[in-house]
């Protein structure tokens, strides 16, 4: 997920996006309107995914920050959501988000994700007066096969 503006849970679950899938956030500048859903699309994932680790929050100088304040803002809500859904559900180990800062090369774009299926680069961009600002590249080898299609077009029909 990139960028997760205020209420991005909610509309991705609407759409009938399994926000459980959610396995990395990335974020291309601090602004408020980027960074604000933060929290709901962390909580989601990890009950919605039953996740065992927590996600990682890539972005610039400044996202350990905002990950750490997000952590501490649902630390009492997740001890209640483990207690009400069980580990099983929401599993304390998976609670949260650790932060990874996306550090520049002098020329090169910098691989931040680079698997089988999913291929991302950052490069440094202009959003003056907001500084560091980082512009994201993917490459996605995506499973489009009918049946793939049918199932996301069925279940959002």
């Amino acid at each position: 997920m990139i960028d997760p503006g205020e209420g991005a849970a909610r509309r991705l679950s609407n759409m009938g996006f399994p926000t459980g899938s959610i396995e990395a956030v990335i974020l291309t500048h601090l602004h408020s309107d980027h960074i604000d859903g933060l929290g709901g699309i962390l909580l989601q994932s990890w009950v919605g995914g039953g996740r065992k680790h927590p996600t990682t929050v890539y972005g610039p100088d400044g996202v350990e920050k905002v990950v750490a304040g997000v952590n501490e803002m649902f630390l009492v809500d997740s001890t209640f959501r483990t207690a009400h859904h069980g580990n099983a559900v929401a599993d304390p180990a998976g609670y949260g988000a650790k932060s990874q800062v996306v550090a520049l090369g002098e020329t090169e774009p910098t691989k931040i994700i680079d698997t089988e299926t999913l291929k991302i680069t950052a490069t440094s961009v202009s959003h003056a007066p907001v500084y560091p600002a980082r512009g994201y590249g993917s490459t996605i080898q995506a499973d489009l096969s009918a049946s793939a299609v049918t199932r996301f077009r069925t279940r959002n029909s």
